[in-house]
């Protein structure tokens, strides 16, 4: 610019009457100053404009790499919210877990305190009932000393007495009278206690024979009604017996036995009133029942008159003899019969004793023989026998072998899963449940858990009803009490195999 200036500068001192003379020559130079200049303006006017695209260019660099910068940062905080999020949940999830478990521990404590507590109090009931046992067990045996020495005294006395050469011949025939009933009273006392001794040890056997039991059942009635006919002529005997006039495979000496301890029983503690006796065929069984009006029988003993050694002390039966075994053989030889017994009473309005037994004709006989000895041909079945006991296998074996089927034998627990593991064509098990190793319980839960769903029927010695439910809980399909019959095994294969 300061060019510019010192020209105009120069042309303000001329004078003007001397322009002329230096103006035209002066021109070329002017222009090109306006060149100059104007191409100055143009170079600062490209460098303002240059300078300004570039500060725009940056501005827009800077606010993109700032926005990549926040995006990033975003990203970033995205992510730690994210992990945030998942370590609370981890948190939250392991919380509950501890909760979880805390009330588990809480629980498991609760239930060992619990089951500490129950093991407790069944240790002093059993304790309590053992105590309770050897006194009845000592009681039990001041009883038999005292039932034993009672007719033996009778007995002994009167043979003395039969030496008498001036006796008279009625003395004579009442002497003997009682001396053959103290030695019947012994007979039956010795007969109860064998019979106990057997129930006890799984001694007793049960014979089944073709009878008309009405007919025993008559004559039983009538001794018991001549009885009260001479001792107690205020008692009322009544008999309603069936119509059905039949013969039945049944244990005669076992049903009777049970029935005279029951007529028994009535007889002794019914000083009046009456006696009902009712015996029928009802619902394919035999129905025994004995209704008096007798002393009766306080609620609280009558869960526990059918327990061994057992005998209600009241005053009212202080005066009643008895060894206390009569209502426990009674009871075990219906459960040996496959029946049931019960009492229903009143204490000084009566009691009924009633019993059921299975009843089988000889029809029926017939036709169960027939279904027995029907030929089973299972030449394509495959029947695995765990049991560790030769004895067993080789009966079960021995009845199979008729039927032709490939039997397998397992000798204990472990090599039972041996064999289910590696033979995958088995098509049925007989399982003994007390075997070594791995016992039935635990070798069918393995089985089960495989997801093997072959038939397996438990045949075991254990035989109540709740060892029955335990092999079915534990995964078996049924179930049979040894001693094992032959013709309920094959029915019951029979079944599965079919399926």
């Amino acid at each position: 610019m300061q060019p510019i200036i010192d020209i105009l500068n120069y042309f303000s001192i001329v004078n003007p009457s001397n322009i002329s003379s230096f103006v035209f020559p002066a021109i070329p130079l002017v222009s090109f100053l306006i060149y100059i200049a104007l191409a100055c303006v143009i170079l600062l006017l490209g460098y303002l404009y240059i300078a300004s695209r570039n500060r725009q260019a940056l501005l827009f660099k800077n606010m993109k790499d700032a926005d990549l910068k926040h995006r990033e940062l975003q990203k970033v905080f995205t992510e730690q919210q994210t992990e945030t999020a998942e370590l609370r949940e981890i948190i939250k999830f392991q919380k509950e877990q501890f909760t979880e478990r805390s009330n588990k521990l809480e629980q498991l404590e609760s239930k060992i305190d619990s089951e500490v507590l129950k093991r407790t109090a069944e240790l002093h009931t059993l304790l309590e009932k053992s105590e309770e046992s050897n006194k009845l067990k000592d009681a039990f045996l001041e009883k038999i000393s005292r039932e034993v020495r009672t007719p033996l005294n009778a007995i002994l006395g009167f043979i003395n007495l039969l030496n008498n050469p001036d006796l008279s011949e009625q003395d004579r025939a009442h002497y003997y009278k009682y001396i053959q009933d103290s030695g019947n009273n012994l007979l039956s006392l010795i007969d109860n206690i064998i019979d106990f001794s057997k129930l006890e040890t799984n001694e007793l056997q049960i014979e089944p024979k073709k009878c008309k039991l009405h007919v025993m059942l008559n004559d039983l009635v009538e001794k018991y009604r001549n009885r009260l006919i001479r001792q107690n002529p205020d008692v009322t005997f009544i008999y309603h017996k069936s119509d059905l006039d039949m013969e039945s495979l049944v244990d005669c000496k076992r049903f009777i036995h049970i029935a005279d301890q029951l007529i028994s029983n009535a007889v002794k503690y019914t000083h009046e009133g009456k006696i009902e006796i009712t015996y029928e065929i009802k619902d394919d069984n035999h129905c025994f029942e004995v209704s008096d009006t007798g002393i009766g029988i306080d609620k609280k003993y009558q869960d526990i008159i059918f327990e061994r050694f057992y005998q209600i002390e009241q005053e009212s039966t202080a005066d009643f003899q008895g060894a206390g075994l009569g209502l426990t053989i009674a009871k075990g030889l219906v459960d040996l019969l496959g029946g049931k017994i019960s009492v229903e009473s009143k204490p000084r309005k009566g009691s009924t004793f009633s019993f059921q037994i299975p009843f089988l004709s000889i029809d029926k006989l017939t036709s169960k023989r027939a279904r027995s000895n029907q030929d089973y041909n299972w030449k394509e079945k495959r029947i695995l026998i765990a049991e560790d006991e030769d004895s067993n296998y080789h009966f079960l074996e021995a009845i199979l072998k008729k039927t032709k089927a490939t039997i397998i034998r397992a000798n204990d627990g472990v090599q039972f899963l041996e064999i289910m593991n590696e033979h995958k064509n088995i098509d049925l098990v007989l399982l003994d449940i007390k075997m070594p190793g791995i016992n039935g319980f635990n070798a069918i839960k393995v089985v089960r858990q495989q997801n093997i769903t072959v038939p397996v029927i438990a045949q075991t010695a254990f035989n109540q009803p709740e060892d029955k439910q335990r092999c079915l809980d534990s995964g078996c399909n049924d179930y049979l009490a040894k001693p094992i019959d032959k013709d309920l095994l094959l029915n019951k294969i029979a079944r599965f195999l079919s399926n």
